[in-house]
């Protein structure tokens, strides 16, 4: 297993997040039991011109060390990077989120339509700090001959919103693109955080107590 920082890490004032949560959450086959997940549940909210996008639930999702699905669950995060405090390129500013085909069909309407329309467009995530739901990673434990557990390597202490006026990549992916396996990948670009917010990361591999507080700032000046 990687060490945390190869999926969450702060550095150089920008917070990463990268790891396969769609994957591993799927099932709770021994090949990826103990790889770690993002899960989010119905406190996530997705925007466009600042109107909710109702999101369905994935029919079953799996925590980690869940032998039973959470059948809660929204979306998933795939990947987030956001600087702090500084607007930046796409490259360092993006969020990448999977959903439901039912999810994927409402989000891609809305923005269409209100693609179409006059006026400033802008498509919205929006963390509180209940989203994320408990057992994103295995902590290995300190002795060889016990037992690790499952906890958490990131919680946010404050609610956020991450707004983008770029064209987002909204995507059908897997099963052939019409089956009800597909899921919808969707990607904002140079997002911008609403407000300065805090976030609790845990430093060590083998403790979910070990953590850290830091404050993001709002990267939404011009």
């Amino acid at each position: 297993m990687k060490q945390i920082d190869k999926y969450v890490a702060i550095k150089d004032e920008v917070l990463s997040i990268k790891m396969d949560s769609l994957r591993n959450a799927q099932s709770i086959s021994p090949d990826l039991a103990m790889e770690p997940r993002m899960l989010l549940g119905d406190s996530f909210k997705v925007k466009v011109k600042g109107v909710d996008v109702p999101l369905t639930h994935f029919a079953a999702m799996y925590p980690g060390g869940a032998t039973e699905a959470n059948k809660q669950v929204v979306a998933t995060l795939e990947s987030l990077s956001i600087a702090s405090n500084t607007v930046g390129s796409n490259t360092s500013n993006t969020v990448t989120f999977a959903v439901t085909a039912k999810s994927y069909e409402e989000i891609s309407s809305a923005y269409k339509q209100a693609h179409s329309q006059k006026g400033y467009l802008t498509i919205e995530v929006v963390f509180a700090p209940d989203s994320f739901i408990t057992g994103q990673f295995h902590f290995r434990a300190p002795v060889s001959n016990e037992k690790g557990k499952w906890g958490d390597i990131l919680t946010l202490q404050t609610e956020v919103t991450f707004l983008s006026t770029d064209e987002p990549e909204i995507e059908l992916i897997g099963g052939g693109n019409s089956s009800s396996n597909a899921v919808g990948l969707i990607t904002l670009y140079n997002i911008r955080a609403s407000n300065n917010f805090d976030v609790s990361l845990t430093t060590k591999n083998s403790s979910d107590d070990a953590k850290v507080v830091t404050s993001i700032l709002a990267n939404n000046s011009e």
